[in-house]
C-alpha cells in the first residue's frame, strides 16, 4: 500500500522476538512521524548497542568486556541458573531471589547447542549446583532432558530444574494436561 520500503521495514521489525505484525506497523507509522535527527538519534543508538555490546565468552549475557559482571564477581553464591535470555536474568536479578551465576543458553539455537553444553561443563568447575529454569514447553522440556543427560554424563554436581505446574490464583479447569501433569510431578510432601 505505502511501497515496498514500508513493508520491508514492517519485516524487518517483525523479525524482533515479540514483535507482531500491528506492533511492527505502530513502530513503522512512528519512524515515518520523527523527524530525521530524532530517527538518526535512534539509529546511533541501535549501530552503538550492536558495535559496543557483545555477549559474555563464559555465560553469553550481554557485556561491554569480555566477561561481564557477574562472571566477574567472586562474592556470588557457587550457583549456576541456566536461563533462556538476558531478560530473564535481570528479571530474576532485579527481584533479589538469586545471588549465584547465570548462564544464557538459548534453546532455539540449535547450532550452539553442543559449543553451551560445553561451556556450561567448564564453567562448572568453579560451581557447586546448576539450577536448569528453560521454559515449560514442548521444545523448553526437551533442552532440559538433553541439558539434565549431557551433564550428569560429564560432571559430577548437584543438578537441579525448577518446578513446574499451576499458578498462584488459577484453576486447575482452565490449565492444559502439560501443566497439571508437571504439577502433580512437581509435588512437595507436607507431612
Amino acid at each position: 500500500m505505502f511501497g515496498s520500503e514500508f513493508d520491508e521495514l514492517i519485516l524487518n521489525l517483525k523479525k524482533i522476538p515479540g514483535i507482531t505484525k500491528k506492533q511492527a506497523e505502530k513502530i513503522a507509522f512512528y519512524i515515518l512521524d520523527l523527524n530525521f535527527s530524532e530517527l538518526e538519534k535512534i539509529t546511533t543508538s541501535l549501530i552503538n548497542v550492536n558495535k559496543n555490546l557483545n555477549k559474555c565468552i563464559t555465560c553469553n549475557f550481554i557485556s561491554k568486556n569480555k566477561q561481564c559482571d557477574f562472571c566477574l564477581d567472586p562474592s556470588r553464591d557457587k550457583q549456576l541458573l541456566i536461563l533462556e535470555n538476558n531478560n530473564e536474568v535481570l528479571k530474576i536479578e532485579n527481584s533479589s531471589i538469586f545471588k549465584g551465576k547465570y548462564f544464557i543458553y538459548n534453546i532455539k539455537d540449535e547450532k550452539e547447542i553442543e559449543n553451551n553444553i560445553k561451556k556450561i561443563i567448564d564453567f562448572s568447575k568453579n560451581i557447586d549446583e546448576i539450577i536448569i529454569s528453560l521454559s515449560p514447553t514442548i521444545e523448553g522440556l526437551a533442552a532440559t532432558n538433553l541439558l539434565i543427560s549431557k551433564l550428569n554424563k560429564e560432571i559430577n554436581k548437584k543438578i537441579s530444574k525448577i518446578s513446574f505446574g499451576i499458578p498462584i490464583g488459577s484453576s486447575i479447569d482452565y490449565m492444559d494436561s502439560l501443566s497439571i501433569k508437571e504439577s502433580i510431578n512437581n509435588r512437595k510432601e507436607v507431612k
